[in-house]
């Protein structure tokens, strides 16, 4: 992301159920300190691009702001999406990004991965159950 920050993995627990909760563990990598402060996001978004669960916060919880990163140091960041409990089921795609405080910019992507162009990381296909 950027010239700042690499995602290098992730874990997702939990079955995507609607009505429940989906927890999300993502595995970053600082590469390079930062002046602007930055806001991780997980989304999950229907096939029609609408957005049915998010959680956007800043990198545990604000005790890890940009300004401080070192290069290699690498952090994780929990997020806890609550699917909805009127959402039909079906397959919805589970993107991932960040960007700076207070301007609202995305972080680029560097990959040739869906929604890369929007400045989003797309991480899997769930399927949601009823």
């Amino acid at each position: 992301m950027g010239d700042r920050v690499r995602l290098l993995g992730y874990d997702l627990a939990g079955l995507p159920t609607a009505g429940k909760s989906l927890a999300l563990t993502l595995y970053w990598q600082a590469l390079e300190a930062d002046e602007r402060d930055h806001v991780i996001f997980a989304h999950l978004v229907g096939p029609d691009g609408l957005l049915i669960a998010q959680q956007d916060a800043p990198p545990l919880g604000g005790s890890y702001p940009a300004s401080e990163w070192t290069s290699g140091d690498v952090f994780l960041h929990r997020v806890v999406l609550r699917i909805p409990a009127d959402v039909p089921p079906g397959e919805y795609d589970l993107l991932v990004g960040m960007y700076t405080y207070p301007d609202i910019e995305r972080l680029t992507v560097a990959s040739d991965r869906p929604h890369a162009q929007d400045r989003l990381i797309w991480l899997q296909r769930v399927d949601v159950r009823p």
